[in-house]
Formats: C-alpha cells, sequence, structure tokens
C-alpha cells in the first residue's frame, strides 16, 4: 500500500496523514520536508515559495517508494508529480471553509485568492489526472473535520468507497460574481 495524500493548501493534507499513517502503522513522507532536506529548489517565488527542481524531487520520491512496502506520501506538489503509488487521494474543501483555514494561516491576500481559485478550479484533481491513471484516483471532501476525513480514506483503502465527485463550480459563480 503506498498512497499519495494531495490537495490545494488548506485541505488538510498534513493533519489527516499524519494520524493515518499513525492508524496504519505506515511510514509518512512529507514532500516539503524532503524539497527542504535534499534542497530541491532554485529560488523562491513572489510569495516566498520555493521553486522546486521537479524532476529531480519526481526521482528521488519514485526511489524511496521503490524501496517501501507500506508508505504515505503527502503535499500538494504530488499532484503534479508521476509517483509510482497505489492510489491517489485528493483533498477537496468548500471554498468558504477553505478560505477560513488560509485565513487563519495567514495567507496574505493574493496567495488566498490564488489558492481559492486553484480549489474551485479543480486545479489538483485535473492534474492528478493527467499524471495518474484515472482508477487510483479518489477525491474526497474534507470540509468537515480531520476525523471524518481519515474515516472516508480509511474506505478508500478498504475497498468500501470509491471517494466523491467534487465540483465547487457554484463557488466559482459567486466569486466572479463578487459575492465571495
Amino acid at each position: 500500500m503506498k498512497i499519495l495524500i494531495t490537495g490545494c493548501p488548506g485541505t488538510g493534507k498534513t493533519s489527516i496523514s499524519e494520524q493515518l499513517s499513525k492508524a496504519l502503522g505506515s511510514e509518512l513522507i512529507k514532500i516539503n520536508d524532503i524539497v527542504d532536506e535534499k534542497k530541491l529548489w532554485s529560488r523562491k517565488g513572489k510569495f516566498g515559495e520555493k521553486i522546486v527542481k521537479m524532476k529531480e524531487l519526481e526521482r528521488l520520491l519514485n526511489s524511496i517508494l521503490k524501496k517501501k512496502k507500506k508508505l504515505i506520501v503527502e503535499g500538494h506538489l504530488g499532484c503534479d508529480l508521476k509517483l509510482n503509488v497505489s492510489s491517489v487521494i485528493v483533498l477537496r474543501t468548500k471554498p468558504s471553509i477553505l478560505k477560513k483555514r488560509l485565513i487563519k494561516k495567514q495567507f496574505q491576500d493574493e496567495k488566498l485568492w490564488e489558492n481559492l481559485l486553484a480549489e474551485m478550479l479543480d486545479y489538483c484533481s485535473i492534474s492528478t489526472e493527467k499524471n495518474y491513471p484515472l482508477a487510483k484516483i479518489y477525491e474526497i471532501d474534507t470540509s468537515l473535520d480531520v476525523k471524518t476525513g481519515i474515516m472516508k480514506v480509511k474506505k478508500i483503502i478498504e475497498k468500501k468507497s470509491k471517494g466523491e465527485k467534487i465540483d465547487w463550480g457554484n463557488y466559482l459563480k459567486k466569486f466572479v460574481s463578487g459575492k465571495i
């Protein structure tokens, strides 16, 4: 069992993956930690984010995955990589709730809206579909809480759920009309 948990910032990736790895007795690799430890970035962008050397990161993660039987890989960059995993779980959060989470994380306006738009436009889901077979991809709504998110992931792992199909198009219409 090798699982990738990905999604936009604020969707609960870290909280869910940390608790899930403990519950399953599985090792956890955080993509951002690997980027920092191995210095796999070239410069910083306008929000101070690291511009990651994606091909090098992908090679390194796949070499780690090759050696492991049970592993959870967590990170928003996972949707843009091609990793040898058995399942990809894309966490999604209602934009109204995601906005509150990102404000709590002190995201500045431009970065906040960029991430909200990415969620409304299904960025992680679309990127995941470009990099992984559809049969491996599952979406779940993590708008409620971590406990519910973990329960949903466990059901997918146990093959008791096929995930959810999530569409935030109604929020996008509100955003464009200035109601968000």
